[in-house]
């Protein structure tokens, strides 16, 4: 059988296991399990970890491309808010109040600050494995889907249009104020429109003898009419008649310019959604990732401190069996020495006995002697 080489089998292997990790991680992400590894006699399961830790790097490198996905879409956002806003705040006097706050290119620019910023959470949570910053960073994320969400629906909805038509007025009826005729022209001349609504908002217009005027001949109510209308408002003047007038009013214009289309910004906030979907489900995968990582780490230290422990109490038993044993051959010692001590003494002591007895007999010698020599 022929022997598949080890570089082959382990590329195959991290292929697999990585198709079977996305496909069952996904499925299986708000599920709570045990998150410690398996021990086989007392060690860590090496195979385990090392697919843990092979999920990990991967899921951490998808996690880091859609953040830096995120930091570009939020400055091409920020770049195109600031621009438009500079090319379209000359017409920023025909929005009520509320709604200058909330001209498309205002709510770019926010969003993709929002995106930067939390990229930030997202570039430190998988750089520095944090837990806490990858689930924030996922929570915000959840949130941002949230209004990414609001937001695309009142695009698809025609009432958030209407919504946004009330907060645009065009003030055709004081067209005689030198300031807003000339706000108003540029407006017409740069959209080409006529009127609010239509080039009819100007039939009760009163203009004034040096304001720039043609005269237009339209059909009106089943019948021709002849209006007079703001220069600004003909494609071109000939002998002081327009040759045409515009059918659409600059609100309408207007509105179209700034929000451009509806259904376009929908489907880029789609795509946008996609991948900010993706991002909630890589980074709350890295956080199982790093839980299940720092709770096998956790064992295994956990396990080294046990074996420290037992090899101090191990060493600390041997320590005292030697010092009971040294403890032992120091009172086998001092018996000897005793029973030596002992035995010099009865030897000194049958010495001293034999030298009285030898005293005695010397005594008792002498004594028959001097009795003899007495009798005699």
């Amino acid at each position: 059988m022929e022997r598949i080489p080890k570089t082959a089998k382990t590329t195959k292997q991290r292929k697999s296991q990585l198709f079977r990790f996305i496909i069952h991680g996904t499925m299986r992400i708000f599920n709570v399990r045990s998150a410690a590894p398996v021990v086989v006699n007392g060690d860590v399961d090496r195979a385990v970890r090392k697919e843990t830790e092979f999920n990990m790097r991967t899921i951490r490198m998808l996690l880091l491309f859609i953040t830096g996905m995120f930091v570009v879409i939020g400055t091409l956002m920020m770049m195109l808010g600031v621009s438009v806003y500079a090319h379209y705040h000359s017409f920023s006097s025909f929005f009520e109040p509320g709604m200058i706050r909330m001209t498309p290119s205002i709510l770019s620019v926010f969003i993709g600050a929002v995106l930067v910023i939390i990229s930030i959470f997202g570039f430190y949570g998988s750089l520095r494995l944090s837990t806490c910053m990858v689930n924030l960073y996922a929570f915000i994320l959840m949130l941002l889907l949230i209004v990414q969400l609001a937001v695309v629906i009142v695009s698809f909805n025609e009432a958030g249009d209407h919504l946004y038509m009330y907060y645009i007025n065009i003030p055709v009826n004081m067209y005689s104020d030198p300031e807003v005729q000339q706000e108003i022209d540029m407006l017409q001349n740069t959209l080409t429109c006529c009127g609010s609504s239509s080039f009819t908002d100007y039939l009760d217009v009163m203009f004034g003898p040096n304001q720039p005027v043609a005269l237009a001949t339209v059909y009106l109510a089943g019948e021709y009419l002849t209006l007079t209308l703001p220069a600004s408002c003909c494609f071109s003047v000939v002998d002081g008649r327009c040759d045409r007038v515009p059918a659409m009013g600059c609100k309408s214009e207007l509105f179209s310019t700034l929000v451009h289309n509806s259904t376009i910004i929908g489907i880029l906030g789609v795509s946008v959604m996609l991948v900010t979907v993706l991002g909630i489900i890589f980074a709350l995968l890295l956080a199982r990732c790093i839980r299940r990582l720092k709770s096998a780490r956790g064992l295994l230290a956990w396990r080294i401190r046990e074996s420290v422990i037992v090899a101090r109490e191990a060493e600390e038993k041997q320590q005292q069996q030697q010092q009971q044993q040294q403890q032992e051959q120091q009172q086998q010692q001092e018996q000897q020495q005793q029973q030596e001590q002992q035995q010099q003494q009865e030897k000194q002591q049958q010495q001293e006995q034999q030298q009285q007895q030898e005293q005695q007999t010397e005594a008792n010698l002498v004594h028959i002697e001097s009795q003899t020599s007495s009798a005699a």
